[in-house]
């Protein structure tokens, strides 16, 4: 199984998905700079994949206009797709197709701010046996908390991913490739979302141990402060 989170060198909304003041959250969301996200992924959920040898968690990443600025560490991998969060389809579809090449049976795809809790997600994943399967809304398993693909269906995204179906939605696109293919997402409940709050925590500060509740698989969205404390807490 591989656990595939696309990340990227610094944060880059290329303007046009920047939010200040967002007016439906009433907060700033999505503001570009350094990424301080991924590491704070791998001091805490992600050590949690290390007694599992049949698992291996990666960091994929696009290239920068400028080149890659250094050679990728172990859990690293580079791909030949731009970085920024308007290249997230291409940096998708580019996933699945190392996905399937390095023959994996499955691919679970989240974001860094994602939280995942290990032993529940591989758990789920064996005792079950779906094709697309995640937080489903409207015909759409959501990219926040994050989704399974089979070998099957990641086959399907890296054959027939290349034109994009949306303009910038990663999740969106995958869902519509594979509904092309008559392969329907399956609900996944405990996978969580932060519905109209965005933030599973409400913001991206606060943290409140009392919503973390014993069925939940993954929680989105969840900021590199409030896994520290989640890791220092469970």
């Amino acid at each position: 199984m591989l656990i595939a989170i696309p990340t990227c060198f610094r944060l880059d909304y290329e303007g046009k998905w920047e939010h200040r003041g967002n007016p439906e959250y009433g907060k700033d969301m999505h503001v570009s700079g350094p990424n301080e996200q991924t590491q704070a992924c791998r001091e805490t959920w992600v050590r949690d994949f290390a007694p599992f040898k049949n698992v291996t968690v990666k960091f994929f990443y696009g290239k920068p206009a400028e080149g890659f600025p250094r050679q990728p560490l172990p859990d690293e991998v580079f791909l030949d797709v731009p970085d920024g969060y308007g290249s997230l389809i291409q940096k998708t579809t580019a996933i699945c197709k190392w996905a399937v090449a390095n023959d994996f049976e499955y691919l679970y795809k989240c974001d860094t701010d994602t939280w995942v809790f290990a032993e529940k997600l591989l758990v789920e994943m064996m005792e079950n046996a779906f094709d697309y399967a995640g937080y489903r809304h409207a015909n759409v398993c959501s990219g926040g908390p994050g989704y399974f693909l089979s070998r099957k269906a990641a086959g399907i995204v890296a054959a027939f991913g290349d034109r994009p179906r949306h303009e910038y939605a990663e999740d969106v696109h995958v869902s519509r490739v594979l509904a092309e293919h008559r392969t329907e997402p399956i609900m996944l409940p405990n996978h969580r979302p932060g519905f109209s709050a965005h933030f599973f925590f409400g913001d991206g500060i606060a943290f409140d141990p009392g919503r973390i509740t014993d069925e939940i698989v993954t929680m989105h969205a969840v900021f590199p402060g409030q896994m520290r404390k989640m890791y220092e807490y469970k």
